[in-house]
């Protein structure tokens, strides 16, 4: 068929080349621009071509969701044409359409295609982590397990508390992926020892470590809205005269929340945020199960004789730096989605994903802290009020 009287054959041929998605130039252009110049502004450092084949998986899948246009263009098309066969047929035929016959051929191609991209990620994810090292290929595979890379596909919406900063999305793009973050000092401000992101995550000086404020908050405020009651640091045991002689056995947990596991008894929890991937842990083969389980059973030795002295349950939040969280963090984030959507009526889906992606945006920013936070502690300068500023002046 003749596009035109006008055209010769090569003209047509060159006009077909732009209507056929995979043999279109213009499509390997785009593809050539996203991987040179796209990716590497986005995440802020040159991407080899295999992070390149990851970054275009969906988020679930630990990627960005940046496909080849090429190849989405030409699964589009084809499935277009598979998809509206019958459109076609009775057009030619000169026939009427049967509508709901085409609406379930269509439904079944587009799961079909659904079932078939699906395969196409999953084997593309497992053909890129065999080429990766051993620990960023644990590392993956322990964040795409327990969900943790959710927040990738999350409007910034600053009512959410969602909008990140340019170098807190690089810096946790950076832990997700292995990489060693970029722009940090020489040296720690609190230790003085060589300031990699290893040992910003696992420096204990300046308290950045255990500071873990933004995660507790986060929690809290899911507490207060699903049940409408929430108390920060409860004094879980006072401390004993034996306190004054160097020993404290005072414990404080996080917060304290009733009726999250039963209706009219209260539960105390206490949060924890680990380096599972550190170069120690790694070294030695420890998996992130393993230290998310050692880790809680710490917290449950610690606290749960005390909870129980005064009546109460006692459930650790432990969640490594990455966002894989422990089977009883876990079970509270489903607790408190299937609160929220009871008395929100949303479905169910939708307030998990929500609560899911605050809870690591949450926790993007505790680590932020231990990244980007400094470690010495701020001095004022002795005044209360403007009547010493002359001097300061001097």
């Amino acid at each position: 068929m003749l596009l035109s009287p006008s055209l010769s054959w090569q003209s047509e041929w060159r006009f077909l080349q732009y209507l056929i998605p995979g043999s279109s130039p213009c499509f390997k252009e785009l593809d050539d621009v996203i991987a040179r110049v796209f990716i590497p502004a986005l995440v802020g450092r040159r991407v080899s071509d295999l992070e390149k084949r990851l970054f275009a998986l969906p988020t679930r899948f630990a990627g960005l969701g940046i496909g080849v246009p090429s190849k989405q263009a030409q699964t589009a098309y084809d499935l277009s044409v598979a998809s509206t066969s019958m459109v076609r047929e009775a057009i030619q035929e000169g026939r009427r359409l049967d509508v709901p016959g085409h609406r379930a051929f269509f439904g079944v191609k587009q799961r079909e295609h659904r079932g078939a991209a699906e395969a196409e990620h999953k084997a593309e994810l497992e053909a890129v982590l065999l080429e990766l090292e051993p620990d960023r290929r644990m590392r993956i595979r322990a964040q795409i397990d327990s969900k943790a890379t959710a927040w990738l596909s999350a409007l910034p919406l600053a009512e959410h508390s969602f909008d990140l900063s340019a170098e807190q999305w690089r810096d946790r793009l950076a832990l997700q992926v292995g990489w060693q973050l970029k722009g940090l000092p020489a040296k720690c401000d609190g230790c003085g020892e060589p300031f990699t992101t290893d040992h910003a995550l696992c420096c204990l000086h300046g308290g950045n470590v255990k500071i873990g404020h933004q995660l507790r908050d986060g929690m809290v405020d899911f507490c207060m809205k699903a049940y409408g009651n929430c108390i920060r640091e409860p004094v879980v045991r006072a401390a004993s005269q034996r306190a004054m002689d160097g020993e404290n056995d005072g414990l404080i947990a996080d917060f304290a929340t009733r009726g999250v596991w039963e209706r009219s008894r209260d539960c105390l929890f206490d949060t924890r945020i680990v380096h599972a991937g550190s170069p120690g842990r790694a070294s030695r083969g420890i998996s992130y199960s393993s230290v998310l389980n050692s880790q809680a059973r710490l917290k449950i030795n610690k606290y749960k004789v005390a909870a129980e002295e005064r009546r109460a349950t006692f459930c650790p939040l432990i969640i490594t730096v990455d966002g894989v969280a422990h089977a009883s963090f876990q079970a509270f984030l489903r607790r408190v989605s299937a609160q929220l959507s009871a008395k929100w009526r949303r479905p169910l889906s939708s307030v998990t994903n929500w609560v899911r992606v605050r809870m690591q945006i949450s926790l993007i920013r505790a680590v932020d802290l231990r990244l980007r936070g400094s470690r010495l502690k701020w001095t004022s300068s002795g005044f209360e009020d403007g009547a010493g500023l002359p001097f300061l002046r001097q």
